[in-house]
């Protein structure tokens, strides 16, 4: 009997569902007989028991078993399956990178968000004001750009149009008696003439030591506060630049170059030979030009990063990583144009569509992505930490005070041998705090305020959260100890508080949930934060952000309290059977009981869009300015 059911047992592989040794249970049948036995696994039409007299292996069908006993099997199978999702969840992160449509085609040049096609239109991309804000009559358009606040366009008749894209504020320009517009520049504040001639953008606004009247100039080209301009004799004409590199924004003696870029600390030229030659800053590696690069046809300069785009239309990368900008995606095709923007990388293909990538700070959202077994996580200022099934945890992001606890940090760091047997942890502005199975707990990170000296003789802790430069602890008999900045009296635990069920530390201030769904706050009083509404009852879990609170109740809904300057206390109408909540910095997050995520305050279009595409979603965080889900693999 045992090698057959071996035998069916593998052969069934594919739909049963193996389950770890349960307890034994009492099964019984259609006529009323019962054994003692363990489920092994379970399937459509049949289950696997050991029988626990002898040990014995066998498969009953479904149909033999009673209605009770089918109930308790199928319960215990749930309870497994969800167990096992729950031990090996996904991160999701949400982003702030700008999703190019997918749509988009016939693309002639890219510059930051925007893509002029090869019928003269115009097209944005990224947040919704972005691409609202985009002229609506804008045609027969030869040239764009873009800046951090503004956008132009050129037109084939030498006008051209300027517009806010924070508030779609157009300034158009038709020339008038002055010459034909060739090209212009946002952030040097200048225009080429068709004749060669530079003059300011607005005459009204002129920047002291810019080279207005200059004749002979074939192209401008400008990043950030440096801007280059090719002379007609092939040399190179630099003016602005940080006062630090002032020494170092003079171009190198070089002529006839087939392209150039300037960045906000550095500037590059391809010579007619192919060669990169770049001058500026050497912070980060940027100018670290990669041995033997084939010869290039384009060069462009981000904010730390450098790009080139060789003969053969592959792009190359170097400088600093801390974005993505350097991670070109292997299924890229042939590029004819590329261009950096501060932290990402934009790529026109030769099939006229456009790639983009970079925009991860400190690449929180890529390198979640490979973490693996992951059942919480907790997210800081700048950096994550996940919790793993084993009990580990692994730390990303920014590590310059060291809390992700790696080398070469300049805050306090824990021996890693310590971290094990974890179940839970918390990541504040710049610290990490973790907690063992035995009560003892960890921190690492920024130690300037005291908020990684833990207190010698704490023990029997049940859960600890990480704020601004504060840690707050709660112990076993629903006491709490405070730590770190007690400036604004964080850490002045109110007299007599006892039976604490919950606690969260925020900016300066402690929150308190006890056992009777009394919230209890004190510490800094930003915006009458310490007093919950009047009313306030039955409150069943609580979040804080900066400056603001969430409190769950029994009954599903949500209150929230504090400071509201990015509308992070405008509760969605009509959310209810909310299951969990997050806050963070100045947004607000909640998780429906069918999954589905809701979010406020100071959260992207692009990231609400990215919300709405996820599923499975069974564990929430934010901090800062992001947002992570956890869901089912």
């Amino acid at each position: 009997m045992r090698k057959i059911v071996i035998k069916l047992i593998i052969v069934s592989a594919v739909i049963l569902f193996q389950v770890r040794a349960s307890e034994p249970i009492k099964i019984i049948d259609t006529k009323g007989r019962a054994i003692l036995a363990q489920i092994i696994s379970v399937d459509e039409s049949a289950i696997t028991v050991r029988r626990s007299t002898d040990q014995e292996e066998f498969i009953i069908a479904r149909s033999k078993l009673s209605k009770e006993s089918l109930d308790e099997i199928d319960r215990i199978h749930a309870l497994e399956v969800q167990e096992a999702a729950m031990r090996n969840l996904k991160i999701v992160t949400l982003t702030n990178a700008t999703p190019i449509p997918e749509d988009l085609s016939g693309v002639v040049k890219v510059c930051g968000n925007l893509a002029l096609k090869n019928d003269g239109t115009v097209v944005a991309w990224g947040s919704k004001t972005v691409v609202d804000f985009v002229p609506k009559n804008l045609k027969d358009v030869v040239d764009i750009d873009t800046g951090a606040i503004q956008s132009a366009a050129v037109m084939r008749d030498g006008s051209y149009v300027i517009w806010s894209n924070m508030s779609g504020a157009e300034q158009k320009i038709d020339g008038g008696n002055s010459e034909k517009i060739k090209s212009l520049s946002l952030s040097a504040g200048m225009l080429l003439t068709e004749s060669g001639t530079l003059q300011p953008l607005n005459p009204k606004w002129r920047v002291h030591g810019s080279p207005y009247g200059k004749t002979g100039v074939k192209r401008i080209v400008s990043g950030g506060s440096l801007h280059l301009a090719e002379n007609d004799d092939g040399s190179i004409f630099a003016w602005g630049g940080h006062p630090q590199y002032q020494d170092r924004i003079i171009p190198p003696p070089i002529k006839n170059i087939r392209h150039m870029d300037s960045g906000t600390h550095h500037a590059a030229a391809v010579t007619e030979d192919g060669r990169i030659v770049i001058w500026g800053s050497d912070a980060v590696g940027i100018r670290d030009i990669p041995p033997n690069l084939p010869p290039c046809t384009q060069v462009a300069a981000g904010y730390t990063h450098t790009v080139a785009l060789t003969e053969e239309g592959e792009v190359v990368a170097w400088g600093q990583d801390t974005c993505g900008q350097l991670d070109v995606p292997n299924d890229l095709g042939k590029v004819v144009q590329i261009y950096a923007n501060d932290n990402s990388t934009v790529v026109l293909q030769d099939d006229g569509k456009v790639r983009s990538w970079g925009h991860d700070e400190y690449k929180l959202a890529m390198s979640a992505k490979e973490i693996l077994n992951v059942t919480k996580v907790s997210i800081g200022n700048d950096h994550a930490i996940a919790l793993k099934n084993d009990g580990t945890v692994q730390t990303w992001g920014n590590n310059y005070y060291s809390q992700c606890n790696r080398p070469n940090g300049y805050g306090k760091p824990v021996d890693s041998s310590l971290l094990k047997d974890i179940v839970q942890v918390s990541a504040g502005n710049n610290i990490t705090v973790t907690l063992n199975s035995t009560g003892e707990v960890f921190a690492f990170g920024a130690n300037h305020s005291g908020q990684c000296n833990v207190p010698q003789d704490l023990k029997e802790v049940t859960s600890v959260s990480a704020g601004y430069n504060h840690v707050l602890a709660l112990k076993a008999d629903g006491t709490v100890v405070a730590w770190g900045d007690d400036s604004k009296g964080a850490c002045k635990i109110p007299a007599g508080l006892q039976d604490v069920i919950q606690v969260r530390a925020g900016n300066s201030m402690s929150v308190a949930l006890t056992k009777s769904g009394d919230v209890v706050i004190w510490g800094r009083n930003a915006d009458a934060i310490l007093s919950p509404p009047k009313g306030l009852s039955d409150v069943i879990s609580v979040a804080v952000g900066s400056d603001h609170i969430l409190a769950l109740k029994s009954d599903g809904s949500v209150v929230t309290w504090g400071v509201n300057a990015q509308k992070q206390l405008n509760i969605p109408q009509g959310l209810s059977d909310i299951v969990e909540i997050a806050a963070g910095g100045y947004r607000s997050v909640a998780r429906r009981k069918d999954g589905v995520v809701f979010a406020w305050g100071m959260i992207t279009d692009t990231e609400l869009a990215q919300l709405k595409r996820v599923e499975n979603v069974v564990g929430i965080a934010t901090g800062g300015f992001r947002t992570m889900v956890l869901t089912l693999r």
